[in-house]
């Protein structure tokens, strides 16, 4: 995959799932928990499918919860709250929990994003800044 540094590196398709920093040294593993229906967390960066603040709203819940199985979240809702400010509910497949996290947009340090930028910018990321479950 091409981008900035901080792009996915490898992505699984039909399912989407984006991954980064998977070296030549860490494609066997995830590419194993891929082949067994699991998602390497490790490495995640999220789905093609969604948003932004909808992917780093999803690894949050992966990470908190341990959930790795490729349907075991389902996307609910999302609401932009303010200009770069969302809501986004999660819920589990099997126990039925809903996560309801927000999620900011925010701009990194300056760095050096591409090996042909001409200067270091300042990349967006997406924050979760509160998770609660809702029911």
């Amino acid at each position: 995959m091409g981008g900035d540094r901080f792009a996915g590196n490898l992505v699984c398709l039909p399912e989407g799932l984006y991954f980064g920093r998977v070296g030549p040294d860490r494609i066997e593993p995830v590419l194993d928990s891929y082949l067994a229906g699991r998602i390497n967390l490790d490495h995640y960066r999220g789905r093609s499918c969604y948003p932004f603040a909808v992917q780093a709203a999803e690894l949050e819940v992966r990470r908190a919860t341990g959930l790795s199985g490729f349907y075991d979240l389902r996307l609910v809702s999302r609401r932009r709250r303010a200009q770069d400010a969302w809501t986004v509910r999660l819920e589990t497949e099997v126990a039925g929990e809903v996560h309801e996290l927000e999620v900011e947009a925010s701009w990194g340090d300056e760095a050096y994003l591409t090996c042909r930028a001409d200067g270091p910018r300042r990349p967006r990321r997406f924050v979760v800044r509160s998770h609660r479950i809702v029911s």
